[in-house]
This record gives C-alpha cells, structure tokens and sequence, in this order.
C-alpha cells in the first residue's frame, strides 16, 4: 500500500523518502498511521528492521579503540579507504602498487594478502588471549597502523613497519587499562 504524503508533512520524512523510495511501500506504514499521533522514530526503527545485517557490524560497534582507528576500520570494510587501486580511478595516483611488497594495491591487499602486512597480522594475533573486546582493539588498530605506517613511507620515503606489532600491543594495553575488569586478561597477554 502508498502511502500519502502531505505537501505540509515533515520536512526529514520527506527527504528520508526521497533517498529511500522503496520506503512508500512498506506494510509498516499501516500501523504507523493508524496510531494517533505519528512518531518519526517508529518509523526509522521500522526502516531499520529492512536493513540486512552485515558481518561486520559487531567488530565496529562497541569497539573502544580510538575512534579514529574504529572510523579507518569502517572504511575499511565499506571498501571506501584511498588505496592507489581507488586513487587512479579519480586519476589521483599514478603508481598502482603495493609500497611494502609492489604488488597492486587494494584494500583486500593491503591488510591481507601482502607478506609484510601479514606479518604484523601474525604479531599481533599470535597471543591466544584475544578475544572480545580485546580481538576487536586488535583489528582496529592493526588496520589504523598498517594505513598509517603505509602513508608515513609513501609521503616520508623513509619510515619503515618494524614496530609496529609492539605499538600495537602497546596501544591495546594502554586503551583497556582503565578497565579493571580486563586487567587480568591484559597480564595474560602480556605473558604469551
């Protein structure tokens, strides 16, 4: 069933059904309207129930890296970093290839193909003590670092990815330390 919209309706229910136009046709609508009093926020919350949910999600939200290492890891997973791949679409950059191996570049190959990348992978995962919040630090920040370090030698020409694992760790320490619930598992870490 369509759902009428009024020319003097709200403004963001509007433009929400602009960006959205398969919105009209939700059956939800019904319910929403019958009530007496019609709340955007049902409304979202029904629009929301049509959205799939990605794998992903539980390794973004909740996480209590630094929130810019949980935003580089949401880009990430959209696909959406400036890799050289993506950068010579918009003719940005020249040079396609990995900066660490000089393989083509992407982000797949940045973070998990590259032999130099899965090293860093391998430091930082080898502890068997990583699990839940503290496995969902680790991924943010080993990705946040390997971008970093990846633009510190593309536009520095001269830093190199050798500590990195311990910045990692060291970051991870730091971050759920002032969690006293974690402070045993953080000792179980360092220790392995």
């Amino acid at each position: 069933m369509l759902m009428d919209i009024k020319n003097n309706g709200s403004w963001i229910l509007r433009s929400i059904l602009q960006i959205r136009p398969d919105a009209k046709r939700l059956t939800q609508w019904d319910s929403l309207k019958r009530s007496e009093k019609f709340r955007l926020n049902k409304a979202y919350i029904e629009f929301l129930k049509e959205i799939p949910n990605v794998v992903w999600s539980g390794l973004v939200r909740s996480n209590i890296a630094r929130p810019r290492a949980v935003f580089l890891l949401w880009l990430a997973c959209h696909k959406r970093l400036p890799t050289k791949d993506r950068l010579m679409k918009i003719d940005i950059f020249h040079q396609p290839n990995c900066i660490f191996c000089n393989c083509a570049e992407s982000v797949q190959h940045l973070f998990f193909e590259c032999n130099v990348t899965s090293v860093v992978w391998e430091g930082v995962l080898r502890s068997k003590n990583l699990r839940g919040q503290f496995l969902k630090i680790a991924v943010a920040k080993t990705i946040y670092e390997i971008g970093w370090n990846r633009n510190r030698i593309v536009y520095n020409k001269n830093y190199t990815i050798r500590n990195t694992v311990n910045v990692i760790v060291d970051n991870i320490v730091n971050r759920v330390w002032v969690f006293p619930k974690y402070r045993h598992r953080i000792v179980q870490i360092l220790l392995s």
